[in-house]
């Protein structure tokens, strides 16, 4: 690598020292907008996990609810049962879904990567 060191006057006018490394070689990927966008942003099958987190979170609070308290009107303890296992089936059904699908970040890393040949040509 060779530097190169340059003199530059900024923006006040004063003189400032640049120094620059050159690279031996330099390898370029291409990727489309859909990786750039998952690299990006994470992969979108993660919003499953969020809402899966946040549902078994909430049924575990209603189960502990329904455990814990004494609840005598029927109407509310039946809506306090109907929330827990609606959170407990769709929390649950999310999570497959994430656990199926995902797309992680290092696959998407790996793909762009192995489309360069070991002997650096494409």
């Amino acid at each position: 690598m060779v530097a190169n060191k340059k003199n530059r006057k900024n923006e006040e006018g004063e003189v400032m020292k640049v120094k620059r490394a050159k690279y031996d070689s330099l390898c370029i990927y291409e990727i489309n907008e859909t990786e750039l966008e998952i690299l990006e942003k994470g992969s979108p099958d993660s919003l499953f996990l969020n809402f899966s987190i946040f549902l078994i979170s909430s049924a575990i609070s209603f189960t502990l609810t329904l455990t814990t308290t004494t609840i005598d009107n029927v109407k509310i303890f039946n809506t306090y049962l109907f929330f827990t296992i609606l959170s407990y089936l769709i929390g649950i059904i999310l999570f497959i879904i994430w656990f199926r699908t995902k797309i992680s970040t290092k696959s998407i890393i790996q793909k762009i990567k192995n489309r360069l040949s070991p002997d650096g040509k494409k």
